[in-house]
């Protein structure tokens, strides 16, 4: 955890009580110049005369120092600066510690970066304005959205006006043309009824749609995950245990007016998210739709659960509209994932849809009441004799992304469809196989394990 504040106006015996409030050990001073005329007590020579008085350390970090040629953002993407945040990250697992500058409101500071690039990386990242008021800080991207914090809204695409969500709406189709939704680039007009791998055309194709208490619990809450499962599927897993919706097509071609009021009626039923179950073929649909809830007052944060087959050009296209990502990590060994899923270079897009994913949402943040808000949420099913790889989906998740990505290690695999047909995944998995994976991840350096990790 750690604090960030601005010295702001306070006289030297009011920021004392603040930190002594906070328990703070160790004032980290972000200033690019740590002086103050007008307010000399805050100058770094007094501090450092001051604060080992009151037990608390001091250290000035000029690498986190505002004021950079080029701007501050661009900044964030130097050695320096990262070598900076890694420093700040090592002392805050060894004392509690506050990161200081002058600015009072965070969001008018180069602490917002710091900020965001903290969350980002699994930390909890508290602002303090007084001795009784803190907020908790929510990653959500202020420097690209250019939205002033005090006016974000939530979920994210509420930020976007109309016009926007059109215009990725009209570019989304127009790949429709030639199909690249997916990276399989099918290249077939979808638009005028040509059938790539998917199978599928204009119009959504849906299967069902019902509040779910099957999913996570951070998802589920009280009132459950709003889902609607997206017919087809752009693998082919012979182990599918929902093949009859993802293979065989069982579904209704929809118009994007019905889609909608779907996604309305779950929120009028209080579930706490709209889960899109298979979205990756169906995107531009999906956005279509969306613009139709919105206009009719749906605010409920839109889960994206993917087999992680993912193209990164039609992600970007859903940055600010998604809230939770929730990936399927299935395999790290592409010849697997060719043979049991029909599919090619798997290991190498999941990874870079991952990334993007992550680069847009951050680590899974959960409010007051255990549920999910936004971040990235990955799912792994451990396959019988290893099949899926699992040691290197761990550490890529761990070195790659964050040891504090929220990770589901799944345990149900059973044998399905055409399973049978081949030996080596003709069982289920055992105890130790599953025991096994769950230490691979904590050897990796994972932290966020579902039903195993304790996190808040």
């Amino acid at each position: 955890m750690v604090y960030l504040l601005g010295h702001s106006t306070r006289s030297l015996e009011e920021f004392l009580e603040i930190l002594k409030e906070f328990k703070i050990e160790l004032l980290i001073d972000i200033r690019h110049f740590p002086t103050s005329k007008k307010f000399p007590w805050f100058s770094r020579e007094n501090l450092e005369k001051i604060l080992p008085k009151k037990d608390i350390e001091y250290l000035w970090l000029k690498d986190l120092g505002g004021f950079r040629k080029g701007g501050y953002e661009k900044y964030t993407k130097t050695k320096e600066y990262q070598k900076a945040l890694e420093k700040v990250l090592r002392l805050a697992r060894e004392k509690k510690v506050a990161l200081m500058c002058a600015e009072i409101k965070w969001w008018k500071c180069h602490r917002r970066f710091i900020a965001d690039d903290l969350t980002k990386k699994g930390e909890k990242v508290l602002h303090i304005f007084g001795k009784d008021k803190i907020e908790l800080h929510e990653y959500l991207k202020y420097r690209e959205r250019k939205v002033s914090c005090d006016k974000m809204k939530y979920p994210s695409y509420l930020n976007l006006s109309l016009k926007e969500i059109s215009q990725r709406r009209e570019k989304l189709f127009e790949i429709l043309k030639s199909c690249e939704i997916c990276p399989r680039k099918c290249r077939v007009n979808r638009l005028k009824g040509e059938k790539g791998f998917c199978q599928l055309g204009k119009l959504p194709l849906v299967s069902a749609f019902h509040p779910h208490f099957g999913e996570e619990s951070v998802l589920v809450g009280n009132f459950g995950s709003g889902t609607i499962f997206f017919t087809s599927c752009n693998l082919a897993c012979l182990f599918c245990q929902n093949y009859e919706i993802s293979q065989l097509r069982i579904g209704k071609e929809i118009s994007f007016e019905k889609l909608a009021q779907m996604m309305l009626k779950l929120q009028e039923m209080k579930c706490h998210n709209i889960n899109l179950v298979t979205p990756t073929p169906q995107v531009p649909q999906i956005v279509r739709a969306l613009e139709i809830a919105i206009e009719r007052g749906l605010k409920t944060p839109l889960v994206y659960n993917t087999n992680a087959y993912d193209s990164v050009e039609t992600l970007k296209l859903l940055e600010g509209i998604i809230d939770i990502y929730m990936p399927d990590a299935k395999y790290s060994d592409d010849k697997i994932a060719q043979k049991y899923s029909m599919v090619k270079d798997y290991f190498k897009i999941m990874k870079e849809a991952i990334r993007e994913m992550h680069q847009q949402v951050g680590d899974l943040i959960l409010d007051e009441r255990g549920i999910a808000k936004r971040g990235l949420l990955v799912r792994h099913l451990v396959l019988p004799n290893n099949l899926a790889g699992s040691q290197k989906i761990f550490e890529f998740l761990a070195k790659e992304i964050s040891p504090n990505t929220f990770l589901n290690i799944m345990d149900q695999y059973y044998p399905c469809y055409k399973a049978f047909e081949y030996p080596q995944i003709s069982r289920r998995i055992t105890k130790e196989e599953f025991e096994k994976a769950i230490k691979l991840a904590k050897k990796a350096g994972l932290k966020r394990i579902y039903g195993i990790s304790k996190f808040c």
